[in-house]
């Protein structure tokens, strides 16, 4: 009885995170610069690069709040880096 009950956790726990790795990843904040390769955001955590190509919205500028929802493989590349907290 025991074994099948951890069975089951383990059965469910390897789909939640399967299932986590195929979901988009939601990224928002501010366009705070953009050119022909790349759109950089800002949010209350980080300052975030993403390629031009993966932002769907075409007409935006500087200062615009933007949505975007990325696959795996799209989040893979691109380039973050963390706010330092202010004091």
């Amino acid at each position: 009885m025991t074994t099948r009950i951890l069975s089951l956790l383990i059965l469910t726990f390897s789909l939640h995170a399967h299932a986590l790795e195929l979901g988009p990843y939601e990224i928002s904040g501010k366009v705070k610069s953009f050119n022909d390769k790349t759109v950089t955001l800002e949010n209350k955590q980080a300052v975030i690069e993403i390629p031009r190509e993966f932002v769907a919205v075409k007409n935006f500028k500087s200062g615009d709040e933007l949505n975007l929802a990325l696959s795996p493989d799209q989040a893979s590349k691109i380039k973050s880096r963390f706010k330092s907290p202010k004091k």
